[in-house]
This record gives C-alpha cells, sequence and structure tokens, in this order.
C-alpha cells in the first residue's frame, strides 16, 4: 500500500503522538493513522500496541515484583492489581505512597531523636527529591534498624527481669521491625508475652510476624497511624483484650474473627466504613467499641454474638441489622436508631 495523501496539521499531530505513547486507540484514530504509514508500518505498530498493553496489564507481568518489593516495606500499601487499574498504575501509585511515608518518618524522627552517625540515610537523604525504588529499600532497612535499636533495650529488660509484658508506649517510634520477632535470644520471651503496648507512636502498621505471639492476652496499640492490621492478627488464640482506638483504620481483615478467646475490642475514632462479616464468629466477643468511625451498616452476623455492650454512636449508620433488631425492646428500636447505641439494658442475649 502506497502511503496516503498527507493530511492536515492536526492529524499528522495525533498520528506522532499515537506512536510515541502508543494507546490503546480506537477505530477512528487508527483510520488516521492509516493515512500516513505503509502497511507494513502499520502492522508493526497495532503489533507493538499489543504486546506493550499485555505486558502493561497482566498481574504477572515485569510489575509484579517490583509491586512485591514495595508490599514487603510497607503492607498497608495495597499492591493488588484490579481491573480498573494497570500493574503500572498500581506500581506508581505504591510507589508514591511509600515515598510520602518514608520520607513522613525521617522528618519525624530527625525531630524527635537525635540521629547519629550510625544512620547515615536519615542524617543526610534529601526528603524534597525523589528517591528511587533502590534507595527506598536502603532508608527502609535503615528506619527499620533505627527503630529495633530503641526496641532492644527494653526487650532485654523484660527478659532479665523476667517479665511477661512489653510496654515500647510513648518511645515516638515509627514501626516495629519484623527483624525483632526472629532474633533467637528473644525467641522464648515472644512465646510466653501476655501483653504488649506499643500505644502513642507513630505506627502505620503491625507486622506479620505479631502472629507468632501465641500467649498474648491484651495488645494496645491506640493513639497511633495504623492503616491496616495484618492477616496474622487472627492467630493471636489467646487474645483477650485488644485496643486499636484513634488510628486510621479503613478495614478489618476477615481473619479478625478467628480470634475466638476475645472478649473486648475497641476500634474508636477510626476510619472504618463496615465491620467483617467473620466478626459474628467472636463467640467469646462482650464489649464492642466502634464509635467515631464512618461505619455505614452492620453485619448481620453481629446478631449471634452474646454481646454485654456495643457502642457505635456518631457514624452513618441508617438501619440496624434485621439480627440485632430482634434482640431489641420495640420501644428502643428508633432510639438506638437514633443515638447508635446498643447496651445492655436493651440487648436481649438468648
Amino acid at each position: 500500500m502506497k502511503r496516503g495523501p498527507q493530511g492536515d496539521p492536526e492529524e499528522e499531530q495525533s498520528a506522532k503522538k499515537a506512536r510515541r505513547e502508543l494507546p490503546d486507540l480506537p477505530l477512528e484514530m487508527w483510520a488516521k493513522i492509516a493515512q500516513n504509514l505503509e502497511e507494513k508500518e502499520l502492522t508493526r505498530l497495532q503489533r507493538t500496541c499489543r504486546i506493550y498493553h499485555s505486558l502493561m496489564n497482566e498481574t504477572s507481568s515485569p510489575w509484579q515484583p517490583l509491586l512485591d518489593r514495595i508490599h514487603a516495606m510497607d503492607s498497608s500499601i495495597c499492591t493488588v492489581v484490579t481491573k480498573e487499574q494497570t500493574a503500572r498504575e498500581v506500581f506508581i501509585q505504591g510507589l508514591v505512597l511509600l515515598q510520602a511515608s518514608c520520607k513522613a518518618e525521617v522528618l519525624f524522627l530527625r525531630e524527635h531523636h537525635n540521629v547519629g552517625a550510625k544512620y547515615p540515610l536519615l542524617q543526610q537523604i534529601d526528603v524534597e527529591r525523589s528517591l528511587s525504588l533502590n534507595e527506598l529499600e536502603a532508608l527502609d532497612a535503615e528506619l527499620n534498624t533505627f527503630n529495633a535499636d530503641i526496641i532492644h533495650p527494653y526487650i532485654a529488660a523484660a527478659i532479665n527481669n523476667q517479665f511477661a509484658d512489653l510496654n515500647i508506649s510513648c518511645l515516638d517510634l515509627t514501626r516495629l521491625p519484623e527483624s525483632l520477632f526472629l532474633v533467637p535470644n528473644y525467641q522464648y520471651f515472644w512465646q510466653n508475652l501476655e501483653s504488649l503496648a506499643c500505644s502513642y507512636n507513630q505506627f502505620r502498621s503491625l507486622p506479620e510476624n505479631l502472629g507468632r505471639l501465641q500467649a498474648l492476652k491484651q495488645l494496645y496499640c491506640h493513639h497511633n497511624q495504623l492503616q491496616s492490621l495484618p492477616e496474622s492478627i487472627g492467630r493471636l488464640q489467646a487474645l483477650l483484650y485488644f485496643d486499636c482506638t484513634h488510628n486510621q483504620l479503613r478495614v478489618i481483615p476477615e481473619s479478625f474473627g478467628d480470634l475466638q478467646a476475645l472478649v473486648e475490642v475497641y476500634f474508636i475514632d477510626n476510619k472504618l466504613q463496615f465491620l467483617p462479616e467473620s466478626i459474628g464468629k467472636l463467640k467469646a466477643l462482650r464489649y464492642l467499641y466502634c464509635a467515631y468511625n464512618q461505619l455505614q451498616s452492620l453485619p448481620e452476623s453481629i446478631g449471634s454474638l452474646s454481646l454485654e455492650e456495643l457502642i457505635c454512636s456518631d457514624n452513618l449508620l441508617q438501619t440496624l441489622p434485621k439480627s440485632i433488631i430482634g434482640k431489641l425492646d420495640e420501644s428502643w428500636a428508633s432510639e438506638t436508631l437514633a443515638s447508635q447505641r446498643v447496651s445492655d439494658r436493651n440487648l436481649h442475649n438468648s
């Protein structure tokens, strides 16, 4: 096929842009491009576009290892590829979030601690410039080391005093490093730890290795910046009391319903829009506090619990589950919706 007649300048500019960006073009655009290309050139361009989009959209693409590296550094960052976003878009979004969180940690630690020469990146890195993934991994490792160095003496003191509790609250920490749970000399301590307090810090996530604490009965992590909870939290089979008040939680993992011993839980002042359906599996739960969130509904399964008190004031609830209404005095039904408070005097367990 001979080269077609030259189109107007706007069409030529559109064709050049198409060749440069390789988008998935509509048919009418291909028709305009075809006016300026030989048949072989057009075929090669179309083939290149197909390959390009195949690589960019598949979750098994070369982007996946990069997504895994981001998730390994910050499990609160979602790196799941959906139909709405390509793997490349998810990577860029995750990289931006990771940079922001790491830089925020650096600035916070510089302000609240005397950062010594042992931590050159914390001391010298320019938070105003964009950081590569390799640089972020190096910085992430140093942030782990810095926080671990603060926590080590508290663990050592607890071990020396044969304590079954660890209090690392109010230390201006930014993370609880996974590596601490793998130190050989700490294994007996972790296996027998009954109470962990890490409140009033700047944690954005809790480590997956938290699930190793099989004897843990009390977990205090209120007044942090937690964005999510680890899936492993469901393995804390001895947990009785959990306080996650004043954080930034948007979702609770389904594994939370595996906490069969849990009696009392606080999710006050977070950003929760719903509670997991698995919460109905918490047969030992008696006290559930989830006020000051963004809850639009409560799961039907909540009616299977033997709650003595459920407080969910200052949410966005419009209706209550039928499973709860069935346990309310009729005179209390409308008032419960208005106040969004269900307590032991109006919730009758059968």
